[in-house]
C-alpha cells in the first residue's frame, strides 16, 4: 500500500497527558554538491528572496542569516487570571498557573464555548467569535485593558458545518459549508443588513475525505480572497490520494484562479507585509520523525510539493523517480516543525507594536503539542524573529500543564489594533488575553 493512503492524523491520538516539550526547528538544506549550475542559480535566488522577506521581521545585521538558534526570553510563573464574573463557569481554572514572559499574565477573557472555535476583530476591536461545532457566531464587546468580555450578541445560529470567518471594511465572511458567505454591516447590536452568497469553492460533497475537510480561507492586503480547496490528486493506479490548492478570487467571487498547489492540509493562512504566510499539516506517521509539518510563505503559481515530495525537495520513498521534479520544480518551506508539536494557527506582532516591544514584527505561532506513551510535546505559543541575523524561536506562555495532564491548548490566534494577543483553547472552549501587570 502506499504511504500516501495511510498517512493520517496523529493528532487526535494526542489527548491525554503532557509535559513541557522544546519547539525545534528543522532547516532545509537547500544546496546539494551535485547539482548544476542551473539549479545553484535557482537556490541563490530563492535565498536572496528569503532574506527580502525576513528583513520584514527585523533588521538583518550579520550575513549569517541560515544559523538558527533556540532561545526564550525570560519566563515567570503567573496565577491565571479569572474575573470574579467568570468563575462560576470556569472554576477548574482558577488554580491554574502558566510560564509566561516576565511583566505580563494570562486572562480568561470569555468561556461558553465549545472549543474549536474561530475568532477576528472588528474596527472598533470588539470581537467576532464562531463556534464551530455548534453553528453559532457571537459579537463579543471588548472593554480594553485587563476587563473580561461583555454580553455575548447573537449574530447567527443553526449553520451547518462552518469552518472559518474573517472580517473586512464592516462586513462578516464566513466558509459554510462549500460556500463562502458575506454579512453585510455587522451592526455594534449583531444585527446585519443580509447574508450574500460570495463564491462556491468547488469541494467535491460526495467524496468523503473531501466532504470532511476543514477549509481556511482568508482576506488578503490585496483585497482578495484566498481560500484552500481540497482535491483529488490523480496518480495512475492509485485512488485515494489528494492534494489542496489554494484558489483566489476578487471579494465578489469573480475571477477564480488557482493561486498555489501542493499542500496536504492546510491549518492556517495570513497575510503580513504582502506576503502569504501558511501553515501545512502533514500529519507526521507514527515512527516517522522526517514528515514534518510546515510553515510557508507562498508565491504565486509555485508547487510546494505534495504528494510527492515532503520538506519541500525530499522525494517520498514511494516515488524515487520524482527526485529530480522535487528539487528542480517544488519549493522548500520556510521553516519545518518539530515532529508532534503540532502547530495550530499562526499571527503576526507589528513591527508598531507596543504592547510587546521585545517581539515587535515577528510571526506568533500556537501549537497544540502532543501526548501520548511515545511523545510528551508541551502545547504553547512561541514566537519566530530574527535576532542578530539568526532565526530565533521563543517561548511566550508555556506551562499548560499539571501533574503531567494537559489542562489547556492554544489554538486560533488573533492580535488586536492595540496590540494585544488574544488565543483560544480548544479544551475549555474559552479566549485567554495576554496582559500587562
Amino acid at each position: 500500500m502506499n504511504k500516501l493512503k495511510y498517512r493520517g492524523s496523529n493528532r487526535d491520538r494526542c489527548i491525554k497527558k503532557n509535559n513541557l516539550g522544546v519547539l525545534k526547528m528543522e532547516h532545509s538544506q537547500h544546496v546539494k554538491s551535485k547539482l548544476q549550475l542551473n539549479k545553484y542559480v535557482k537556490y541563490v535566488l530563492y535565498l536572496i528572496g528569503g532574506i527580502v522577506i525576513l528583513s520584514y521581521l527585523g533588521n538583518l545585521q550579520t550575513s549569517d542569516n541560515t544559523k538558527e538558534v533556540l532561545q526564550s526570553m525570560s519566563l515567570g510563573a503567573q496565577h491565571l487570571i479569572v474575573g470574579d464574573s467568570l468563575k462560576a463557569n470556569v472554576r477548574f481554572l482558577s488554580d491554574k498557573s502558566v510560564n509566561i514572559v516576565d511583566g505580563y499574565s494570562l486572562m480568561v477573557f470569555d468561556v461558553g464555548y465549545s472549543g474549536n472555535i474561530d475568532f477576528v476583530f472588528t474596527e472598533n476591536n470588539d470581537l467576532i467569535v464562531a463556534d464551530l461545532l455548534k453553528g453559532e457566531i457571537f459579537l463579543v464587546p471588548n472593554h480594553g485593558l485587563n476587563v473580561p468580555a461583555g454580553e455575548k450578541k447573537l449574530i447567527a445560529d443553526k449553520l451547518v458545518n462552518i469552518m472559518a470567518i474573517s472580517y473586512f471594511q464592516g462586513s462578516m465572511y464566513t466558509l459554510e459549508d462549500n460556500n463562502i458567505y458575506r454579512y453585510v454591516n455587522i451592526g455594534i447590536d449583531g444585527t446585519y443588513e443580509e447574508k450574500m452568497l460570495v463564491i462556491n469553492i468547488g469541494l467535491d460533497t460526495t467524496d468523503e475525505e473531501i466532504a470532511n475537510y476543514k477549509g481556511k480561507f482568508m482576506i488578503g492586503e490585496d483585497s482578495k480572497l484566498y481560500f484552500s480547496v481540497k482535491e483529488h490528486f490523480g496518480i495512475e493506479g492509485e485512488s485515494g490520494v489528494y492534494e489542496t490548492i489554494i484558489y483566489r478570487s476578487d471579494l465578489e467571487g469573480g475571477d477564480k484562479e488557482e493561486y498555489s498547489f501542493g499542500f496536504k492540509d492546510v491549518l492556517s493562512i495570513k497575510s503580513y507585509n504582502d506576503y502569504i504566510w501558511l501553515i501545512d499539516g502533514h500529519y507526521n506517521n507514527p515512527g516517522d520523525d522526517s514528515i514534518l509539518d510546515e510553515l510557508n510563505i507562498i508565491k504565486a503559481g509555485s508547487n510546494y510539493g505534495w504528494p510527492y515530495c515532503h520538506d519541500g525537495m525530499k522525494p517520498f520513498a514511494d516515488y524515487p523517480e520524482r527526485k529530480s521534479f522535487c528539487r528542480q520544480e517544488t519549493h522548500s518551506p520556510f521553516y519545518t516543525f518539530k515532529y508532534m508539536s503540532n502547530p495550530v494557527d499562526l499571527n503576526f506582532i507589528t513591527k508598531s507594536n507596543e504592547f510587546l516591544p521585545d517581539y515587535a514584527n515577528s510571526v506568533v505561532i500556537t501549537f497544540s503539542g502532543c501526548t501520548t506513551d511515545d511523545f510528551q510535546i508541551s502545547p504553547k505559543v512561541a514566537v519566530l524573529y530574527l535576532s542578530n541575523g539568526s532565526y530565533v524561536f521563543s517561548d511566550l506562555v508555556t506551562g499548560f500543564t499539571s501533574d503531567n495532564i494537559v489542562w489547556a491548548k492554544p489554538a486560533t490566534i488573533v492580535i488586536d489594533k492595540y496590540g494585544s494577543i488574544y488565543f483560544s483553547d480548544s479544551l475549555n472552549g474559552v479566549i485567554y488575553k495576554v496582559v500587562k501587570i
